[in-house]
């Protein structure tokens, strides 16, 4: 779960990072998330991955935050689907970035 979220936490700031040459310091996916939907509005469908996973998005935004500061283990249906999200945000990325080099 742990690195589900790092690799979506990671891309988004790379995608922030390459629409406006920087990134927020922070951990919060749903924060990053908010700052690219309001610079890509409805390109790349980001902001549709996000609001439709919004929920489960915070179940893994908790496994970066519960592997530092408290002890809790997921179940493996949780980390399951965590990597259906992870590959369904793969394919998501891959798309954006090609929006963005055209942007």
């Amino acid at each position: 779960m742990f690195n589900i979220e790092q690799e979506i936490q990671l891309y988004l700031k790379f995608i922030l990072y390459l629409l406006t040459g920087e990134y927020p310091k922070t951990h919060k996916l749903s924060d990053l998330f908010k700052y690219i939907v309001s610079i890509l509005d409805e390109r790349c469908n980001i902001k549709h991955f996000y609001e439709n996973n919004k929920d489960f998005l915070n179940v893994i935004e908790f496994s970066y935050i519960s592997s530092r500061y408290l002890p809790h283990s997921f179940s493996e249906e949780n980390a399951q689907k965590a990597l259906k999200l992870g590959e369904e945000f793969d394919v998501l990325i891959e798309e954006c970035l090609k929006i963005i080099q055209n942007y």
